[in-house]
């Protein structure tokens, strides 16, 4: 069967979710890999612990880490000298691993529908593209989550515009560069998992905003949670990451939205974030 790389960069504020990620990854979905490019030196000792014992436990999947794939500064990324929105990185960069697929995500959604590459590989075929996502309503925008033929999108053919730009913009550009039809009739953008965002509240809805989809994956996250995988990386979690996995605090996520207290919430976790991995 044909494999999908699971593609991502992320700088040091996110890298604590890279253990969930490829658990959660591993676990739901087989024929896969993953890639992800950071900031940092290194992981926490337990977070690099936990990442060789899902690499033993799922042996014949690929877990690859690039350190110090690129730098920050001043709140933005350097990448080969271009200055950019740290989520850009993953847009602007390719993959040493070529599978036959790729699929660019966020590092905080834990993809928990299992073999979801199905779902874009017919949706590919439906639409007669080499791509699966959709064009953001009014705007020159593809979303973030990108699904796509490797060789049809890779190498990069990149334009000669402001690399500061919103990454998704700039995504736009790259996939009408590579001389790729825009589809702006599809809607079908599917999320995987529960978007842990600290950039959105955690109810759907709230403000206008999407929030994090937790009630559409409750079951496969109890599942999940019950796996060995999500046992193997459990030791390594950053507080930020501990304080995510409480059952009550899942509880709250769904019922916040009634009691307004979604932004309360996410400044605990920005809180948590800030704190050292033991």
């Amino acid at each position: 069967m044909d494999r999908t790389l699971i593609y991502t960069c992320c700088n040091e504020k996110y890298t604590h979710f890279i253990p969930l990620f490829c658990a959660a990854a591993l676990w739901s979905n087989s024929n896969i890999d993953i890639e992800i490019g950071v900031d940092v030196e290194k992981l926490s000792k337990k977070e690099e612990e936990a990442l060789n014992n899902l690499r033993q436990m799922y042996p014949d999947s690929k877990i690859v880490i690039h350190y110090k794939f690129f730098r920050m500064s001043g709140g933005y990324a350097v990448y080969r000298g271009k200055t950019m929105l740290p989520n850009t990185v993953r847009f602007v960069s390719e993959p040493t691993i070529r599978n036959k697929y790729t699929y660019i995500s966020d590092i905080d959604i834990p993809i928990l529908e299992k073999d979801f590459y199905n779902q874009h590989i017919e949706n590919m075929h439906k639409l007669g593209l080499s791509y699966s996502n959709i064009v953001r309503k009014g705007t020159r925008k593809l979303s973030g989550l990108h699904f796509c033929m490797t060789n049809k999108h890779y190498p990069l053919s990149l334009p000669f515009v402001r690399w500061s730009r919103n990454d998704e913009e700039l995504l736009f550009e790259i996939v009408k560069n590579k001389g790729l039809k825009i589809d702006t009739s599809t809607t079908f953008r599917p999320v995987h998992g529960i978007h842990f965002s600290l950039n959105r509240p955690t109810v759907e809805g709230a403000h206008g905003i999407p929030g994090w989809g937790a009630k559409k994956y409750k079951d496969l996250w109890d599942e999940f949670k019950k796996s060995e995988a999500f046992k193997t990386v459990e030791p390594s979690f950053h507080p930020l990451i501990k304080q995510l996995m409480k059952r009550e605090d899942i509880e709250e996520i769904y019922n916040a939205g009634d009691s307004g207290r979604e932004g309360e919430y996410i400044q605990r976790l920005v809180f948590m974030m800030a704190q050292p991995n033991p």
